[in-house]
Order: C-alpha cells, then structure tokens, then sequence
C-alpha cells in the first residue's frame, strides 16, 4: 500500500476516534483492532492523540452529527 494511502487511513481512523471520543460514543472496532498501528505508524502516543480533543473541541462544537452550525452555513 502506497505511503499517502497509509497517512490517510491513518489519519482517518485517529480522527473517527477523536471525534467518538468527543461525542461519547463507545470505542469503534476499527479503533480496537488498528487504533494503536495508527498511532505508531503516524508517531504519536495515545496520551498525545487524546489531547488533540482540546485543539479540536470548539470545531466539533460547531458541527455535530455532520451538520453545520447556522453560522457555518451561512459563511
């Protein structure tokens, strides 16, 4: 598998994670079974992934359940 390909899935599972982590929903599988290959291959810790949440909060914040906020739309 090319290298972008594998930054990309990579990236996408840590962010599925980050954003049910936000929404409190319980741990995908996906997570579970490549959650901790993704952190590695992307060179991050877990504690480091977790704290991204507080980076990224006010953007969840104004998009839930793949809405925009009023604002957002408007723009």
């Amino acid at each position: 598998m090319p290298a972008r390909v594998r930054t990309l899935v990579a990236v996408a599972t840590v962010a599925e994670h980050l954003v049910a982590y936000f929404e409190s929903v319980a741990t995908q599988t996906g997570w579970e079974r490549h959650g901790a290959a993704c952190l590695v291959y992307l060179q991050l810790a877990d504690s480091e992934a977790e704290l991204r949440i507080d980076t990224l909060h006010p953007v969840f914040e104004t998009v839930r359940l793949g809405r925009a906020s009023a604002r957002d739309r408007a723009a």
